[in-house]
């Protein structure tokens, strides 16, 4: 990804189901650079979320940030 690329993952049809006995879809991201995997944290996406419209939560690391903008379908 470049500075201010935007990924639509609706668009290239992928979609994140909940767990039915947690409730909860961990996100993870990482960075690749010459083979060589860097963690740019982990976020949490709760089902209790339904309905609250366009959400939005930051990974950070590797000294990047990336914004992960979503919404919780009921």
């Amino acid at each position: 990804m470049q500075q201010d690329e935007v990924w639509d993952l609706e668009d290239m049809g992928i979609f994140l189901p909940f767990a039915e006995a947690h409730g909860e879809v961990e996100v993870a991201l990482h960075a690749v650079n010459d083979g060589t995997s860097f963690s740019l944290g982990t976020v949490f996406l709760r089902a209790d979320e339904a309905g609250q419209g366009e959400l939005q939560k930051q990974f950070e690391g590797a000294g990047a940030l990336y914004k992960l903008k979503y919404k919780v379908l009921p």
